[in-house]
């Protein structure tokens, strides 16, 4: 049997969310269910300064997965959507 069998791959390097994020070259929505204990407002915040291609809306009295259905939701995907045919 081959030893490199054995041996562990070499770990890849560690990626940088931002960086990815950053790279983005499309528009984009960011819709945040405003009680999110996932996504929090200051990361939302920094995701808009950081790429001044994203859009956030936030959809009142809901968590972290907004059902895209909230009448908030509705008029940001629409209104996205139009202007980016």
């Amino acid at each position: 049997m081959d030893p490199a069998v054995r041996t562990a791959p070499p770990k890849p390097p560690a990626l940088d969310p931002w960086d990815a994020f950053n790279a983005m070259e499309c528009p984009i929505l960011i819709i945040r269910g405003a009680q999110s204990d996932v996504l929090s407002a200051e990361t939302a915040r920094k995701m808009l300064e950081a790429n001044p291609r994203a859009r956030l809306v936030e959809v009142p009295g809901v968590g972290h997965a907004p059902l895209l259905i909230e009448p908030e939701a509705r008029k940001a995907l629409e209104s996205f959507l139009a202007e980016h045919r």
